[in-house]
């Protein structure tokens, strides 16, 4: 009778170094050169996920939403506003959360979680538009899209990923 060894997988990790002051992927369209765009660089950052909860640096992630998003929404430049006080992370946290899944918390599922400290550009004629990148999850897996600020209010199911104290 055949003997049949049970296959060893490797533990995916549960922490890893993320470059944030590296330029992010760009999606389609956008830029990240001129017209109101920014890109806060991070420094190398530890991401780490430890039971259900992310961290960068030893600061947990969490998700936020303004009092005006639960009651009907606001405008995705009075959303920045609010925002420029708390510490965002950048998009090349929510590139390396594409490229390995399983770090990224299960309560993200619901909603889409935007990362602020990234904001890419198109120009259109004489307009010009700055969008916000985020995840967000379908069909068991998460993708990469992204809001115009100027256009698109943020609703209730608009997250922002935020920074809190270390632990």
């Amino acid at each position: 009778m055949p003997v049949f060894l049970k296959e060893k997988r490797a533990a995916l990790p549960t922490v890893i170094e993320v470059n944030c002051d590296a330029d992010p992927k760009c999606p389609d369209g956008l830029h990240l050169d001129r017209g109101g765009v920014e890109h806060k660089r991070m420094g190398i950052v530890r991401l780490e996920r430890r039971g259900d909860q992310l961290y960068a640096d030893g600061r947990p992630i969490s998700r936020y939403r303004s009092h005006k998003q639960r009651h009907g929404g606001t405008a995705g430049d009075k959303l920045r506003q609010e925002l420029a006080s708390k510490l965002t992370p950048n998009a090349c946290i929510l590139d390396a959360l594409l490229a390995n899944q399983h770090l990224i918390p299960d309560d993200w599922k619901e909603g889409s979680t935007y990362f602020w400290s990234t904001r890419f550009g198109n120009v259109v004629g004489e307009s010009s538009y700055v969008f916000v990148e985020c995840l967000f999850h379908h069909d068991g897996r998460y993708y990469a899209d992204y809001k115009a600020l100027n256009v698109e209010d943020w609703d209730e199911n608009d997250f922002a990923a935020v920074l809190g104290n270390e632990s």
